[in-house]
């Protein structure tokens, strides 16, 4: 434990609105911690309705402990944006540049971007310190990255955005919004579309626990919500199910074993074309 949070009120909900408050200013890095499932449990309207115990997180599992969905578009943006920003910064020589720039046209960025679901193609413009980010083909968003590192206030068609954002690597980053993380990575854009196309394809443990049933087999044909792997974490089991019809590629655990958040369990093979 790191820390423990406490919160009175004058009444039930005044306390709960407390402990939102103070869960949605947390700025955690670089350790595990509980606190989406902890922001899951404040919003969660029917621990609001009934008397809490301690078979509330196993009985509402699914909707607590799910996987977060694809990144909306303006977080996205907001990644290729930061990452645009950094490419221009003056360097020792031009050709150290990142930046697309040319005599004459507008520099050019294009990515592909692991951000939960299928990579997303992205296609970024900087110029005079606002980046235009057009994804998958659609209308551009106009993006203005912070000045600083860290919690900065990105600018998004004119709304302010306030995630924090973590910097894994240069071609990494972690944000975090009303208490959501999403991951993102920068794929090499001119790999085969297989190879970016994987990442959708790899299961991994959404918090640290125990692999209790490992329920399929390399080999194994499954489909669309099929129970592959069952982990147990904080009294709770997690199903981990097939997001697609398709065949069991490969197993990155066993019965039994301790897995941390992020460890690949299931890899499924690559649809054929």
């Amino acid at each position: 434990m790191i820390a423990k949070l406490i919160a009175w009120g004058e009444s039930r909900e005044a306390a709960v609105r407390s402990l939102q408050a103070s869960l949605a200013q947390a700025r955690i890095v670089g350790v595990t911690t509980n606190a989406v499932l902890l922001r899951r449990l404040l919003r969660d309207p029917v621990l609001h309705g009934e008397v809490a115990d301690t078979g509330h997180i196993a009985r509402h599992a699914e909707r607590l402990l799910q996987q977060p969905g694809p990144a909306p578009d303006w977080m996205v943006a907001c990644v290729v944006a930061d990452y645009s920003a950094g490419q221009g910064v003056a360097a020792a020589n031009p050709w150290a540049r990142g930046d697309s720039w040319r005599v004459f046209g507008a520099a050019e960025l294009v990515f592909r971007v692991a951000a939960g679901g299928a990579p997303r193609q992205v296609v970024a413009r900087p110029a005079a310190g606002i980046v235009q980010v057009s994804i998958d083909g659609g209308c551009a968003l106009h993006v203005k990255p912070p000045s600083g590192a860290g919690h900065g206030v990105f600018t998004v068609d004119g709304v302010l955005r306030r995630p924090a954002v973590s910097r894994h690597s240069r071609t990494e980053w972690r944000l975090v919004d009303a208490g959501e993380p999403y991951e993102f990575a920068l794929l090499d854009p001119y790999a085969p579309a297989g190879e970016a196309a994987g990442a959708d394809h790899r299961l991994s443990a959404p918090i640290p626990g125990r692999v209790v049933q490992v329920l399929v087999a390399p080999g194994d044909a499954v489909k669309r919500g099929d129970i592959l792997v069952i982990i147990e974490a904080m009294k709770t089991e997690l199903r981990i199910t097939a997001p697609r019809d398709g065949t069991v590629e490969a197993l990155g655990c066993a019965m039994g074993e301790g897995v941390e958040e992020g460890t690949e369990l299931v890899t499924l093979a690559a649809p054929s074309a």
